[in-house]
């Protein structure tokens, strides 16, 4: 009699679940924050290239995010999962000040109304959408590295 096939997990099930919430909570606070910038520019008189102003260094804040989380192959669980260093715990904090002292710093240098808001918005986007995108390139390589995935993938 022939053997069962084994059950081929879903992309899902290897992805710790502690992993996919954190995505799913950032995936909701970034259509928010696109909700407002939306409301933002077709509602005030402000201009794209204030989003622009948002967008580069959400870039580079987003980039240096993603250091918080280092992914790597469970054995125990057969899933992807995440934990922190003391290097991300110090970008944590570093991140944690940011997000308290955005508005602060944005208005300092453009001062109060609509243009701060445009600005802080699309900031915390573009670092909420490379985080998210960060953190799938890195279940990627995690999971090419565990010869789960092939070189091709482009899941």
């Amino acid at each position: 009699m022939a053997q069962p096939k084994p059950r081929v997990k879903s992309t899902g099930e290897l992805i710790s679940s502690s992993i996919r919430t954190r995505l799913w909570v950032l995936f909701v606070i970034v259509a928010l924050k696109l909700l407002v910038l939306v409301q933002l520019l077709f509602f005030r008189d402000v201009s794209w290239w204030w989003v622009i102003a948002g967008v580069v260094p959400g870039l580079i804040i987003g980039k240096a995010a993603d250091r918080m989380y280092l992914h790597s192959w469970d054995r125990s669980q057969g899933a992807v999962v995440a934990r922190m260093d003391k290097l991300g715990t110090f970008v944590l904090v570093m991140y944690l000040l940011y997000l308290i002292f955005r508005n602060d710093i944005v208005e300092a240098g453009f001062g109060r109304g609509d243009i701060a808001s445009v600005v802080v918005t699309s900031l915390a986007a573009t670092v909420i959408l490379m985080r998210i995108h960060l953190t799938f390139e890195g279940i990627k390589n995690v999971l090419r590295e565990a010869g789960i995935l092939d070189g091709d993938h482009n899941a």
